[in-house]
């Protein structure tokens, strides 16, 4: 589902960015403790992992276009065109999330950090859509990924294998980092699966338990495909 693909987009984010995984989990570390114990009281707290979901569903949206219609005569869209009742509007969240004008020179590239302002115009970030037709599950999303977030990354370190020596599965294509996608920038090798409606980045991981004041016990755990959304 949406949830799934947004969170196989950030673990390839991560992994692609180690400097922001490390300030997560610092972030982690400070605002929930040694406890291992998440509550309520802690998600609003955790701000550098709220900009980098938000980055993350800005560069791969698991929706890549929806649709409205005109229901008026003669509406004029954007002080430009008009429109006859009934048309259809499509409305491409990729192009509005890529837009340089709006989001400067690096649009393309995930820096979480863009985010300490908020977005630049009210309508130039809408993962979800916008108004009172947009996506009813929206909080229930955001609160599910952060909770993954925090308990995956609390527990555990993320590897992927070697460039090079994976292949994607079967119906996915991967995009290789040295000749990456016009936008966004990856950063590393990642497949899509172009045939799910949710899609999102992924690539194979390798779970090792975190030691340390987070983890009682270094133990490597066998590879697990937390990339597939």
């Amino acid at each position: 589902d949406s949830t799934a693909a947004a969170m196989s987009s950030l673990i390839v984010f991560l992994l692609a960015n180690p400097r922001v995984e490390a300030k997560v989990v610092e972030e982690i570390r400070q605002v929930v403790g040694e406890k291992q114990v998440l509550h309520a009281h802690h998600l609003p707290k955790l701000t550098y992992l709220d900009w980098c979901l938000k980055e993350t569903l800005r560069l791969l949206p698991p929706v890549a276009n929806y649709q409205r219609m005109s229901f008026e005569e003669d509406m004029l869209l954007g002080g430009k065109w008009r429109l006859e009742r009934f048309q259809p509007i499509l409305v491409d969240v990729f192009t509005l999330h890529m837009d340089p004008e709006t989001w400067g020179k690096d649009a393309a590239e995930f820096i979480p950090e863009r985010w300490e302002k908020g977005p630049p115009h009210p309508y130039s970030y809408m993962p979800f859509a916008f108004g009172p037709r947009s996506c009813i599950g929206k909080e229930f999303s955001l609160l599910e990924q952060k909770i993954v977030a925090v308990k995956l990354l609390q527990n555990f370190v993320l590897r992927s294998p070697a460039a090079g020596s994976w292949r994607p599965r079967r119906g996915s294509v991967l995009i290789k980092a040295s000749a990456p996608l016009p936008q966004p920038v990856l950063g590393i090798d990642a497949e899509f699966n172009p045939q799910q409606f949710f899609a999102g980045a992924s690539v194979p991981v390798t779970l090792h338990e975190r030691s340390g004041r987070l983890a009682r016990r270094p133990t490597e755990t066998p590879t697990i495909g937390l990339g597939g959304a």
